[in-house]
């Protein structure tokens, strides 16, 4: 009977210490994947500023949207919603 409750408390323990492992891998992939996903969050919202900053100076130079939009790749929409909350 002693020997069967040995048992299972190793078991248990060989459980819990892979339960382990398996939770700081995940925790260092989280951590990982994060760090990407903010990487390309900010290399994404430098792009967009630059475009808008861009879209701005063809805006100050007497383009109009359309042809800002077609440079810039953005939509005539999102351009005018964008150039507004700039000023």
């Amino acid at each position: 009977e002693i020997e069967k409750i040995i048992e299972v408390n190793e078991e248990v323990d060989n459980m819990v210490y892979a339960m382990e492992i398996a939770l700081r891998e995940k925790m260092k992939e989280m951590e990982l994947k994060g760090k990407l996903e903010g990487k390309l969050e900010g290399k994404l919202e430098g792009k967009l500023e630059g475009k808008l900053e861009v879209a701005k100076n063809m805006l100050n130079a007497g383009m109009d949207m359309e042809q800002i939009s077609i440079f810039t790749e953005i939509s005539v929409k999102e351009l005018q919603s964008l150039l507004q909350n700039l000023r």
